[in-house]
């Protein structure tokens, strides 16, 4: 198994389930701001500026911009998971079940 891929492996085992959250929601959603994630996970952003600073120091996720208005070409700062971290999850997933992670990051 590559470096990296047990790297990512570990990180993602040892996150409490509001990390879990926020990774889904950027897999799924795509870049977002932290007031967009707050929102998501109904908490406040400084909440989730921690989260974000340790998944960040764990290279989980990285810093972005994200299109508020795309028309009007708005953007803020925002996250997005890395593609190390987005490509070692697809080969973890292929054959995975994944009621597994959505039960654990179920509200």
């Amino acid at each position: 198994m590559q470096e990296a891929t047990v790297t990512a492996l570990r990180a993602a085992i040892y996150m409490c389930p509001a990390d879990l959250k926020i990774l889904t929601f950027l897999g799924t959603l795509g870049p977002l701001t932290a007031a967009r994630l707050a929102e998501a996970l109904d908490v406040n952003t400084t909440y989730v500026a921690q989260r974000v600073l340790i998944l960040l120091e764990r290279g989980l996720i990285e810093r972005t911009d994200v299109a508020i208005r795309p028309s009007a070409s708005v953007v803020r700062p925002g996250y997005r998971i890395t593609d190390n971290f987005q490509t070692n999850l697809a080969a973890l997933a292929e054959g995975f079940d994944t009621s597994v992670i959505d039960a654990m990051t179920a509200r």
